[in-house]
């Protein structure tokens, strides 16, 4: 099954929404700030769990350095989520995320629209 526009689209939606109003975000693990284009999402539990790969709570804006080479600052993405959300939501990402789910093509497309219409109301 192909992720490839969910991803895209779940990936802008982050980036932009945690964007200040002229479009600058700061990396959630390092001081870096640039403009959303230029960001990467960051997951906390990696995107090959699929039961938490577009789940809202477990993603935050990370540079690109330290979202690839650094390997996402795992102990510092985890720190800034649970300042974000609260211990309770990590924990429940956490426990979601060794639950097995494959998603059928239909709720593929649910989510890409869910996440489409979320960046609609951003703009």
């Amino acid at each position: 099954m192909n992720f490839k526009r969910l991803d895209k689209v779940f990936s802008e939606y982050i980036r932009r929404r945690d964007a200040d109003e002229n479009g600058f975000v700061k990396c959630c693990t390092c001081p870096t700030v640039k403009h959303w284009k230029q960001m990467d999402c960051g997951h906390f539990r990696k995107c090959g769990n699929l039961s938490t790969r577009w789940n809202e709570r477990n993603a935050a804006v990370q540079c690109p350095i330290c979202n690839r080479p650094n390997d996402g600052e795992y102990a510092k993405m985890q720190h800034y989520l649970i300042l974000r959300f609260g211990v309770g939501t990590i924990f429940k990402v956490i426990e979601r995320s060794h639950e097995e789910w494959k998603p059928m093509q239909f709720e593929i497309d649910e989510l890409t629209e869910h996440f489409k219409n979320k960046i609609k109301c951003l703009e």
